[in-house]
């Protein structure tokens, strides 16, 4: 008779109940089990806590006891009140010592007796009737015994106590004290040095105390283990409670101990009940599978119809995944081809088709090779029609017009099992080609001149030299010194300079030879090599640039200015290799032909050295120590004038400095500030300016005006700069928010860990900082994100020139970009025009600097 479907439905119905009823079961049993072992671990950690507290407790006697023996040969022996007062300590501090006495070596009798001890000091806890140990402590056997076992192994020994203690639960130890302090190395050594002993005798039931306080439950048992079987048994102590025997209900845990002189076996049982498991979690593990079989059913039907819909959503997201991945193609700078398995073209974006010349159709089922002709650029290779490269590719591509494009390739295979192909990126590096170049001429150029810079022009000599180095090399090392470069900045602005700077290099590479090395070794510094001049015609060249520099005229804006230079010279032999030395040489001769008046000539010999030396060595250390002592660092202000609504309506002033001499003569930074630098003045220097910077910040103002002072690479080193930076700030009652610290890019970089280090510190005050002179070196973006910074200010040489140089304004847009991304201000340095100004407001330069919206004033500029 066959089974209706109904019943059989009911039959596996109640089958599928039957069988989660005995999942639940089985997974309680297994949470009950896992709770148990849980419990077991618990108490397992309990225990060892135990042990680990019994061992410190146990350890204390040799503690104690071992500074207390080596005090001997410092103190000269033991005095009564010394022995009394540490008597006092120990058996104040610790419970658990009930006796301590110290026992003095007794000399050996006439007639051959051996010597033995005498009870010295002895301080007790307790006294108990009858129970004094008086002089029979120094005769007692098992104090003798343990005497001869401390120095027959060199340690300390213990011995059962017979007075004391209260039960007999405790023991003594006796610890040898030696001459000379120490342990001798062997035991007749022992023997004949020992001078007494220290003895304490310790309540093993006082030791247990707390113990067993902070682990109820737990029945402890400790028994000593006996080495040798001709030894008094010492029990010291047994606690046991009473404990059901039991496998399943019962955690025991023993171990052996070995701390010093104590052997020990100590075993933990504790009984583990009901408390062992948890309730909830096993009612839950029993409820919970039933109750996720009551919701199966529906659940199961919920999802089959959630299943539908999700297909379709998942349809549409492909769909509109794959119309971004089309639109995203489309946008990219990069070109993207796909190809199949023949490497045939399936699909081109925009870009691909620029940089390749192929319209779209065109492309389509043509060979990549064909579409994308590419040459290694180091080989010259051409790549095989049949492959292409794996990994990344520089390469030259020859578009279809003919054009030969800088690309970098990179290929990977299509994830696509049924067509295969791979997909093929083509990056453009013409645009960073370019900018590389644009870098690696302004690395070897002075921006201003176009001429080499010191560091291109040591490289080059240097190669000049090695290249001539087996030859007759002779030439003539000559330095040019421009004499009014710094009044015409004063007068007419720095772009007045530059366009001074400009002539003179012009004027030079008119005049010396094709094959003279010319470039600006400064700011007002020329340097130029005159291979195979000897001295008589090196002097006529030199002469000539001297008269034509003295009869220069300088008309800028309205201005005259006679031009004039001071020339030093130095004769290079055959065989010189030493640059620095020959550089030196130089500008000794240029620094003596100053001295000798303006437009001078001077011829380098071995006399020069000592006697400029001299001059520049003595004069400017003393004049800064004096102009600092007499108050003659004069401080000026100029404005940072805000250009974006973000940045206003902050004002921004930053701290300049003059040198006013004896004489009444003012001179700016660039005479003194190589001194201070070279004679390690520069701390004291910028202590000097922060003091009066922060005296003149005192007075009242608006809390939305911001100054700035200027840290050299010195400071950046000196460990104690934020405690004095702070000590000042407190002193004038300045506001941290108001102070902010410039570091030049390269002095943060030279001192790079200390510079993190202090900034950091000084920003948690409060301060904040600006990094100076931004983009003078290579580096400049990589050491960013490791310098933190509120401020960059741009390099004046690339904003006085980004009206004229592509190059320069590229760069002031990449700063711009880049501190826009970090989220920091930018400062745009040398601001000489109007036109310079819109265009630096139209990037998003936050502040603007120059002579065209303020020159440096005295004193407090914000309130002028």
């Amino acid at each position: 008779m066959t089974a209706s479907p109904e019943r059989t439905a009911l039959r596996r119905r109640a089958l599928s109940w039957a069988a989660a009823l005995l999942f639940a079961i089985g997974l309680a049993a297994v949470v009950a089990y896992l709770s148990l072992s849980a419990s077991r671990r618990v108490q397992s950690l309990a225990a060892e806590g135990i042990l680990q507290h019994l061992a410190s407790r146990l350890a204390i006697d040799r503690a104690l006891l071992t500074p207390l023996s080596a005090l001997r040969p410092v103190l000269h022996g033991y005095s009564h009140e010394q022995l009394d007062a540490v008597a006092h300590s120990l058996l104040e501090n610790y419970p658990y010592i009930t006796d301590f006495a110290y026992l003095a070596r007794q000399q050996p009798q006439a007639g051959g007796a051996r010597s033995g001890l005498r009870l010295s000091f002895i301080a007790r806890r307790t006294v108990q009737a009858g129970n004094a140990p008086g002089e029979s402590l120094a005769r007692n056997r098992a104090v003798a015994q343990a005497l001869d076992q401390a120095l027959a192994t060199g340690k300390m020994s213990a011995a059962q106590v017979e007075y004391s203690v209260a039960d007999g639960s405790g023991y003594l130890v006796l610890m040898p004290v030696y001459r000379q302090g120490g342990f001798p190395a062997d035991a007749p050594a022992r023997r004949r040095d020992y001078v007494g002993a220290f003895m304490l005798v310790i309540d093993f039931n006082a030791l247990f105390d707390g113990l067993l306080a902070h682990h109820p439950g737990w029945a402890v048992t400790v028994e000593r283990l006996l080495p040798d079987a001709e030894q008094t048994p010492l029990n010291y102590h047994r606690a046991a409670h009473a404990v059901r025997v039991g496998a399943f209900s019962q955690l025991t845990f023993s171990r052996d101990l070995v701390i010093d002189h104590h052997r020990l076996h100590v075993v933990l049982a504790r009984q583990l009940g009901l408390a062992a498991f948890n309730p909830l979690w096993v009612l839950l593990a029993f409820i919970l599978p039933l109750a996720l079989y009551a919701g199966f059913d529906g659940v199961l039907m919920a999802q089959r119809r959630r299943r539908v819909i999700i297909e379709e959503a998942a349809e549409r997201r492909v769909a509109d995944v794959r119309r971004r991945a089309e639109q995203t193609l489309r946008s990219l700078a990069d070109g993207v081809v796909t190809t199949d398995a023949d490497l045939r073209v399936r699909s081109m974006n925009p870009a691909a088709c620029r940089l390749s010349g192929w319209p779209l159709e065109e492309a389509l089922d043509q060979p990549c090779a064909q579409v994308l002709p590419l040459t290694e650029r180091h080989t010259g290779q051409t790549l095989p029609r049949d492959a292409m490269p794996e990994g990344l590719l520089d390469a030259w591509l020859c578009s279809r017009q003919g054009e030969r494009v800088p690309v970098e390739i990179s290929c990977a295979p299509l994830d696509n099992a049924d067509t295969g192909g791979i997909v093929v990126v083509v990056r453009d590096l013409r645009r960073e080609r370019e900018l590389a170049q644009a870098l690696a001429y302004h690395a070897e150029h002075d921006r201003v001149s176009g001429l080499r810079n010191r560091h291109s022009f040591e490289h080059r000599l240097q190669q000049w030299f090695d290249r001539e180095h087996d030859t007759t090399a002779q030439g003539l090392l000559c330095q040019i010194d421009i004499n009014q470069l710094a009044v015409v900045n004063d007068s007419a602005g720095y772009r007045a300079g530059d366009e001074l700077l400009r002539s003179i290099a012009a004027l030079l590479e008119r005049e010396l030879p094709q094959n003279a090395l010319l470039a600006r070794l400064g700011s007002d510094e020329f340097g130029f090599l005159l291979p195979g001049s000897d001295l008589d015609a090196g002097r006529a060249v030199l002469y000539r640039l001297r008269d034509l520099l003295r009869e220069h005229e300088f008309l800028p804006d309205g201005h005259r200015f006679h031009i004039g230079a001071s020339i030093g010279a130095v004769e290079v032999g055959a065989g010189a290799t030493d640059i620095n030395a020959l550089l030196a040489a130089a500008d000794t001769a240029c620094l003596l032909a100053r001295a000798q008046g303006r437009n001078q000539l001077h011829i380098y010999t071995s006399e020069d050295d000592a006697i400029a030396r001299h001059a520049r060595e003595l004069n400017w250390p003393e004049q800064l120590h004096a102009a600092m002592r007499e108050q003659r660092i004069e401080l000026y202000q100029q404005l940072m004038l805000p250009l974006s609504n973000d940045a206003r309506p902050l004002m921004i002033y930053e701290f300049l400095i003059r040198l006013r001499l004896p004489d009444g003569e003012q001179v700016g930074p660039a005479r003194f500030m190589a001194a201070a630098e070279r004679f390690h003045l520069m701390r004291e220097l910028d202590r000097h300016v922060i003091d009066r910077a922060f005296a003149s910040i005192a007075k009242p103002d608006s809390s939305e005006t911001l100054y700035t002072i200027n840290l050299s690479g010195q400071s950046l080193d000196d460990s104690e700069l934020c405690a004095y930076v702070l000590e000042r700030l407190q002193a004038h009652g300045v506001r941290a928010r108001q102070v902010c610290f410039e570091i030049t890019e390269t002095a943060a970089i030279a001192n790079l860990d200390k510079a993190r280090l202090c900034i950091d510190a000084l920003r948690k005050r409060g301060f904040r900082f600006a990094l100076d002179d931004f983009g003078a070196g290579l580096s400049s973006f990589a050491y960013l994100k490791r310098l933190p910074a509120d401020f960059l200010k741009i390099e004046g040489e690339f904003v006085r020139g980004m009206l004229h140089s592509e190059t320069d304004r590229v760069l002031v847009e990449s700063i711009v970009s880049v501190a826009r991304a970090f989220g920091l201000r930018t400062i745009a340095e040398s601001v000489e025009d109007p036109q310079t100004l819109e265009r630096l407001r139209a990037i998003g330069v936050d502040y603007a600097q120059g002579y065209h919206l303020g020159r440096p004033r005295p004193g407090r500029a914000s309130d002028v």
